[in-house]
């Protein structure tokens, strides 16, 4: 019997450094292995998935019998490398903040991988302490992937502030930091 000619799953990163497969089917096998040789290799099977990765670049095959195996190369959380017309669904990330210490003013670099659908943006700056946290709401609408937002930062008290983007209302940490001098 030859395989059905249906598609299965893409991964996906999550913010704990895991890699998430979603196959779409149930008892899927999925294979993670380091894209360099490395020493990570796991095989498991189900629908939706989750390898303990850390950060890096994986294989990943996806197989079941009488379907299509599919290869991905996932090469980190902004790039999966997949067949045309296949949806991915990432999360958000900060890029860069930049001038970095600043003192007037500061631009927060980001990607929004879904910003087909109009999402509500914010960007967060949280004194280290957690006692000062200031809010800002990014103009939308969001129409590309990488964008940038400059805030006025003269009003911060001096010190260094964990920078976080907060998209439709879900708080995406980040280890991005400004300095306020």
């Amino acid at each position: 019997k030859c395989p059905r000619r249906r598609d299965v799953g893409f991964p996906r990163q999550s913010l704990l450094g895991n890699l998430q497969v979603d196959t779409g089917i149930d008892d899927a096998r999925v294979c993670v292995s380091s894209y360099d040789g490395g020493d990570y290799y796991e095989i498991q099977t189900g629908k939706d998935l989750t390898f303990k990765t850390g950060a890096g670049e994986f294989d990943v095959w996806i197989t079941k019998q009488n379907y299509k195996p599919k290869h991905f190369e996932y090469t980190g959380s902004d790039t999966v490398v997949v067949p045309p017309g296949t949806i991915v669904t990432l999360p958000s990330q900060i890029n860069s903040v930049s001038p970095n210490p600043a003192s007037t003013q500061t631009t927060v670099e980001f990607i929004c991988w879904n910003f087909h659908s109009n999402p509500s943006i914010q960007i967060s700056f949280t004194n280290i302490n957690g006692s000062h946290t200031y809010t800002f709401n990014v103009p939308g609408p969001i129409t590309k992937s990488i964008n940038e937002a400059t805030f006025d930062i003269s009003h911060f008290q001096n010190g260094t502030y964990i920078v976080n983007l907060i998209e439709n209302g879900i708080t995406i940490s980040s280890t991005t930091r400004l300095i306020k001098q």
